[in-house]
This record gives structure tokens, C-alpha cells and sequence, in this order.
């Protein structure tokens, strides 16, 4: 499996003739480069693939770029797997059948790929993403969002809290995953 970092939370994971993007924020790719090369999918780089699923974990505008749902414009059959919130932002005419909204415990199958929504402390979802064999989670804004320095012991204990009650169905289902996206932030709890 290839794996292009597109920024912030974002990758594209390609493999065979399978594309899935997750949290998809710039569309501008890095100076002087182009398409992935540039941390940015170009819709050239769409049509190498027969399968085209496009994950996005929430709204927050650095998780998700509407401009997501124009890929399907140029291309049929992109399957759009979106955390629930996401659709008080779209307008109605934006939500078509190819898009599934999912809820933390829900999950889709098409027989090609297996998504399972697990919780986050922030909004939305994180993802588990199975597919040839591979087990790949995906944490979205899943975090202990805590930071010493500006939070009282009660926050921090509450943040603590609250990640270890999302994270124990994760640890109990998602067994060894073969590929593991988690945000990285130096302020935060030190587990």
C-alpha cells in the first residue's frame, strides 16, 4: 500500500485498484509540485484507480474540503463515507445516494471495503477501515486533548477521562492494526 500524507490529518491510501482519501482539507498542492506529489488530489490521479472512497472524520474545515463531492462530477462511482455532522453542512442538493453518513457504532461494507465508526473527543468520528487483508485505523480528532500548562487538574482529568472511554472499544475491536493515523500534539497527555 502507498500512503500520501495531504496534509494536517489527511492521507490518500492507494492500493491495486483502490483509492480511499481520508480527511481531505487543501486542494492546493505544495509549491512547484503537483497533484499528490503536492500533498493534493488531482482528479487525474482519481482515474487510475477502479474504486474511489473519500472518508471524512467531521465537519471542522481542516478534516473536511467540499470539494470533495465535485470528484464525483468527474468520475462515477466515488463512495463518500462521512461522519453524521457533516451533513447540516452540505446543502440538499449536495447529498446523493453515493454518500453515507455514518454515527459512532455504525459502520458500511460494500464487500471491497469494511468501515466501522468508533467515537472521538472531539466531533465526528474516527474510522477503522478494513480492506485486502489490511486493518488500518484512522483516529480523526480522537485525542486527549488536554494541555498542562493552560488546563486545571479537574480538566485534565476529565480529558483523560473522557479519551479513555472512547479509546476502550477501539483497544477491545481494533486488534494490532496493520496501519495506525493518530493526531500527534506536543502539548498533550503523555499516556
Amino acid at each position: 500500500m502507498r500512503i500520501v500524507y495531504l496534509y494536517n490529518s489527511g492521507f490518500a491510501l492507494l492500493h491495486g485498484k483502490r483509492a480511499i482519501v481520508i480527511d481531505y482539507y487543501r486542494d492546493m498542492p505544495a509549491r512547484g509540485k503537483q497533484g499528490l506529489a503536492g500533498g493534493a488530489v488531482a482528479l487525474e490521479d482519481l482515474q487510475a484507480y477502479q474504486q474511489v472512497y473519500v472518508l471524512s472524520s467531521h465537519a471542522h474545515y481542516d478534516h473536511f474540503n467540499p470539494a470533495v463531492l465535485g470528484w464525483q462530477n468527474a468520475r462515477q462511482g466515488v463512495k463518500y463515507i462521512f461522519s453524521e455532522d457533516i451533513r447540516s453542512s452540505l446543502k440538499a442538493a449536495d447529498i446523493t445516494p453515493g454518500i453515507t453518513f455514518l454515527r459512532k457504532g455504525q459502520g458500511f461494507d460494500d464487500g471491497n471495503v469494511e468501515i466501522k465508526a468508533y467515537g472521538s473527543t472531539d466531533e465526528g468520528i474516527s474510522f477503522y477501515i478494513g480492506t485486502d487483508g489490511l486493518s488500518i485505523f484512522h483516529a480523526g480528532d480522537l485525542n486527549c486533548w488536554h494541555w498542562p500548562e493552560e488546563s486545571t487538574p479537574e480538566g485534565s482529568r476529565q480529558a483523560i477521562a473522557q479519551f479513555e472511554k472512547e479509546m476502550e472499544p477501539v483497544i477491545r475491536e481494533v486488534q494490532e492494526p496493520d496501519i495506525g493515523f493518530f493526531p500527534l500534539d506536543p502539548h498533550g497527555h503523555r499516556l
